[in-house]
């Protein structure tokens, strides 16, 4: 009976060793250890495993126990206690990440800042930022917020106001250039000699602008049958500038013939 005791032991260690290789690799550490000759206790086994002095036991068995020094059970399942307490569970992490998340959203909601909140909770600025993004908080507190929604609308207005006095700037130089413009050619149009093709033509658009088409025909008609110092080609030019100024005036008699006629017939 106690064979068959022993057989389903061994039975039952090689499946739990099997689904946890790590324990499997620490039984063997413990073993090495133990064959090696450099340890006379169970005590210096575990201090170098980094393990419980129960679990030693259970690695080397009765065999191996009775060869070496060990000072028995006592305090065993209060140290094994204390060993559990020290590992840092999945359990355990999960536990202290919750709570600490949960003082993080306490201390946001109080609006407390999250360089204050980092330095309460031991965090860098990056794993704060990390932890409030995965937590859907904002990095701000609604008074930073408001202190820059303040920040970007003064930004605004003063980038409106810059706006504005560019455009006025632009505005004014175009202005300006217009007026220096129009000096210059005053004045190039004074240099130019009244007997010449240039003075001729400045005469006669001189007469356009009175609103004279007629005295600038027949001074153009003048110059082109009596002045010598103009060219032919010249002159054929006059010409055909006499011709549009005729064409442009007969349009207009007749625009100015049918409105008459309109309000004439208007008027019976």
């Amino acid at each position: 009976m106690n064979s068959s005791f022993e057989k389903g032991m061994v039975s039952q260690m090689s499946i739990n060793q099997r689904r946890n290789p790590g324990k499997r690799r620490k039984r063997q550490e413990v073993i090495e250890l133990f064959e090696s000759d450099m340890y006379s206790s169970v005590d210096e086994i575990a201090e170098m495993a980094g393990i419980a002095k129960k679990s030693v036991r259970n690695y080397l068995g009765k065999r191996r126990l009775a060869t070496i020094k060990d000072n028995g059970s006592e305090d065993s399942e209060q140290e094994e206690e204390k060993s559990k307490n020290g590992v840092l569970t999945s359990e355990k992490v999960d536990k202290i990440v919750s709570e600490r998340n949960a003082r993080i959203r306490q201390l946001y909601d109080d609006g407390v800042s999250i360089t204050e909140v980092a330095r309460r909770e031991h965090l860098t600025m990056d794993q704060a930022k990390e932890i409030y993004f995965s937590l859907g908080l904002s990095i701000y507190t609604e008074q930073e917020l408001e202190q820059i929604e303040e920040m970007r609308e003064a930004k605004r207005k003063a980038e409106r106001k810059e706006a504005q006095r560019r455009r006025k700037r632009e505005l004014e130089r175009k202005r300006r250039a217009r007026i220096r413009a129009e000096k210059e050619r005053e004045k190039e149009e004074e240099k130019i000699p009244e007997q010449s093709f240039r003075g001729i033509v400045k005469k006669m658009q001189e007469y356009v602008r009175q609103r004279n088409s007629k005295a600038a025909i027949e001074y153009a008609e003048s110059v082109i049958n009596d002045a010598d110092f103009l060219t032919k080609k010249e002159k054929d030019e006059l010409f055909i500038i006499v011709q549009y100024i005729k064409s442009k005036r007969r349009a207009h008699e007749i625009d100015k013939s049918k409105y008459s006629k309109t309000h004439d017939g208007e008027d019976r």
